[in-house]
């Protein structure tokens, strides 16, 4: 789990221009919780995505990032400590500029990447993935590496196969011939043929015992074939057994360092497959929980820039809306919220890609 690197940043003041929808707005938040209300359409989505493209970089820069009949958009964000400024044109090139007092800051991605917590900048993305790649980015977020346990046992898997395939083989084998009566041994006929050469009177009673003999010794050589089948099933049975424990002390190791680890979330769980919260898993929670265990799961994780997006705002009801400003002043951090009208709680009204109204949140 990343460790506490000092008083964490959030946004002092953004500013937006010609970016989508917006014409040009700026924001300066007034506490640990930003509402972005107002009508669909109307730039709400495209005043946070501005924030991403600007920290984020290339892989939040939309297709069409720049207002229509415009240049160039230009993002700021303020986050106290240092202003980072991004200037994108319409074919989606960018340049990136961290103005700080700091002259040993450098002016690359790398710099922002270091302080940024995925989990919680975009918690409904989180939120919404399947359990299997939610327990994966929580394993990789929380330091929980499996990576040679996994490889050991994918290497063993593959082993226990193809003995597995061994063992299926002889059994075939042995059950296609079965062993009847007692264990025979070898006779040799090269006697009785001599005998055959010099005693043509017994010629037709030879035949006959050569032919029995001959039937004798072929089931011999089947008993014989079939006690090698049956050595080396027993071997591949043991090999397979052995492999078997070897991968089932492997899971154990997997299953207790994911138990012993410290999460950091209350009545979260992490598994191999699955993320659980109180007992389920996340990825059957309703919507609401969803985005709340995400957000306080970012949070809890410490990025140095320490701020979330809710771009569903509308999905939390007045507690839960109350929880979420209450996470955000625990883990000094700062959470915008995108709700659709602007009934309830209202900071900044957005219409037609500017702030229409502003009131203190």
């Amino acid at each position: 789990m990343p460790k506490d690197q000092g008083q964490p940043l959030v946004v002092r003041q953004l500013t937006v221009e010609n970016f989508k929808r917006i014409s040009a707005v700026s924001i300066t938040p007034k506490g640990d919780v930003v509402y972005l209300n107002g009508d669909n359409d109307q730039g709400k989505s495209s005043t946070v995505e501005a924030m991403l493209a600007c920290l984020l970089g290339k892989i939040a820069i939309p297709k069409e990032p720049v207002r229509k009949g415009q240049k160039k958009a230009v993002v700021r964000v303020d986050l106290g400590e240092f202003t980072v400024e991004r200037a994108i044109s319409p074919d989606g090139k960018h340049s990136l500029r961290i103005l700080s007092a700091d002259p040993n800051v450098q002016q690359t991605q790398a710099t922002l990447n270091a302080m940024i917590g995925q989990l919680a900048f975009d918690p409904f993305e989180f939120a919404h993935l399947p359990g299997k790649e939610q327990a994966a980015r929580l394993r990789e977020a929380a330091g929980i590496d499996t990576t040679q346990i996994d490889r050991e046992r994918a290497e063993l898997y593959e082993e226990r196969t193809a003995v597995g395939r061994v063992v299926a083989r002889l059994e075939g084998a042995i059950a296609q011939n079965p062993q009847t009566g007692p264990i025979l041994e070898h006779v040799d006929t090269r006697p009785l043929l001599d005998d055959l050469e010099v005693l043509q009177e017994q010629i037709a009673a030879l035949n006959r015992k050569i032919r029995e003999t001959e039937e004798h010794n072929r089931k011999v050589q089947n008993q014989a074939g079939r006690r090698i089948d049956q050595q080396n099933l027993d071997a591949e049975r043991k090999s397979r057994e052995e492999i078997t424990e070897e991968i089932g002390a492997l899971d154990a190791r997997k299953a207790k360092m994911l138990a012993d680890a410290k999460m950091p979330v209350a009545g979260l769980e992490l598994q191999d497959d699955a993320v659980l919260y109180q007992g389920v898993p996340l990825e059957q929670a309703g919507d609401a929980t969803r985005l709340e265990v995400a957000t306080a799961l970012g949070f809890a994780l410490n990025p140095k820039i320490r701020v979330a997006f809710i771009r569903q705002g509308s999905l939390l009801d007045e507690n839960a809306l109350a929880r979420m400003a209450a996470m955000a002043a625990e883990h000094e951090g700062q959470v915008w919220i995108e709700r659709v009208g602007t009934d309830g709680p209202v900071g900044f009204v957005i219409e037609d890609g500017k702030v229409a109204e502003e009131v203190g949140s």
